[in-house]
């Protein structure tokens, strides 16, 4: 990621007498490009910027330096030095392990918290002062204690969300840890593995690694109580996976009271773009009969988006009722929900997919062939109507 003067300034999170707090993204090094790494950027900032100079007692001759270590490819709060008295005091807290920083990170599979009172769990394997690898991520020099602090705050369908803390630090510790444990940072080139880094960026379009840091707590004088700062939220990119991967498809009574009302939500929309004689609508008892496969996207319970097909006797079935509530739109849920429509009716024996939209819907029309549907003429009892759109696919 290039990092501009101007991302810099909304990256900071907080400023005051020798120091600033930043939102540091992913992709960006800390200190080690000049004039494009994070370093580079805030001194220019702080010499362009008569007010922060001012506020935060900026030594020209010092410059901007990091306090504390965070990897290229990880995102969060870093604190950086304006000038060498809070450097030095900094350096000084960091030694003695007075500062707490937190962390949150996405890890492979199913993480639980081994503590008696579940209230989270310990990895304390010895780690090489350098960085590790693949296969040995405890790295194959002298190793040396340390210890990092996890709690598993949610789980998906693949993932574990953890909250982290580094007790004792080294050189990737938490990366190295959760390796050794068994349960890889999603997205970590170094530590994971090829097959799911590919199934990430080609299936999900992932690309970063899922570790953030979210918090740092530090004292900013001699004798003053320690204060946090945090960064707003975490990452999008990181909750889209995770949110996504928790959302599940099952087969569901299409009678309940939700998911009627967002079958009248779609009715509504559809009467909205079309007149009546145009409107192919199927009504709830007919979706809930024997001829209608109908599944929902459940996020805890709650389902964020419906799809159904009609078996027929002629070797097809007939798409119906797609629909994805709006704060939920952008999420691919359509096209999970059709890939599981398709693979349903091929494990039934049927040899195509049809379906009718309008001629007003030109992104599911999009969505459609990029599926592979192509256009086609009417169907079963369908007439033909200038304002549909047909559509078949051979599965």
């Amino acid at each position: 990621m290039v990092m501009t003067s101007n991302l810099f300034k909304k990256s900071i999170l907080e400023c005051g007498p020798g120091s600033l707090f930043v939102n540091k993204p992913e992709g960006v090094s800390v200190h080690n490009q000049p004039g494009k790494d994070l370093c580079s950027l805030a001194e220019e900032f702080m010499r362009t910027n008569a007010e922060i100079r001012e506020n935060t007692n900026f030594d020209p001759d010092f410059g901007v330096n990091p306090v504390h270590r965070l990897d290229k490819e990880t995102s969060g709060v870093m604190l950086l030095a304006v000038n060498r008295e809070m450097f030095r005091h900094c350096s000084k807290e960091f030694e003695n392990r007075a500062v707490i920083k937190q962390y949150i990170a996405l890890l492979h599979g199913n993480l639980e918290n081994k503590d008696a009172d579940g209230s989270g769990g310990t990895w304390n394997w010895p780690l090489s002062k350098a960085a590790g690898g693949r296969k040995n991520p405890a790295g194959a020099a002298k190793r040396q204690s340390c210890e990092t602090r996890y709690r598993a705050v949610g789980h998906s369908e693949h993932y574990t969300m953890v909250a982290v803390e580094i007790i004792s630090g080294r050189t990737h510790q938490i990366r190295r840890h959760a390796k050794l444990s068994g349960h890889p940072v999603v997205g970590d080139n170094r530590y994971g593995s090829i097959r799911a880094l590919n199934y990430l960026k080609n299936n999900r379009n992932f690309t970063r690694l899922a570790l953030h840091a979210h918090s740092i707590t530090v004292s900013m004088a001699p004798g003053r109580k320690p204060r946090t700062v945090k960064t707003p939220e975490v990452p999008a990119s990181m909750m889209m996976l995770f949110d996504d991967d928790s959302l599940a498809l099952e087969l569901v009574d299409p009678r309940s009271p939700v998911i009627v009302q967002m079958i009248a939500e779609l009715d509504e929309y559809q009467a909205s773009l079309y007149p009546p004689e145009s409107n192919h609508l199927v009504d709830i008892d007919n979706l809930a009969g024997k001829d209608y496969y109908f599944i929902a996207a459940m996020d805890h319970g709650e389902p964020k988006a419906v799809a159904s097909f009609k078996r027929t006797s002629h070797g097809y079935v007939e798409i119906k009722r797609l629909y994805v509530i709006e704060e939920y739109r952008g999420r691919k849920l359509a096209i999970k929900l059709m890939a599981a429509l398709e693979k349903k009716a091929r494990l039934e024996g049927f040899t195509n997919a049809k379906l009718e939209t309008g001629i007003h819907q030109q992104a599911a029309i999009a969505l459609y062939e990029k599926l592979g549907y192509d256009k086609t003429g009417p169907f079963g009892s369908y007439a033909i109507d200038p304002l549909s759109v047909f559509m078949s696919k051979n599965l």
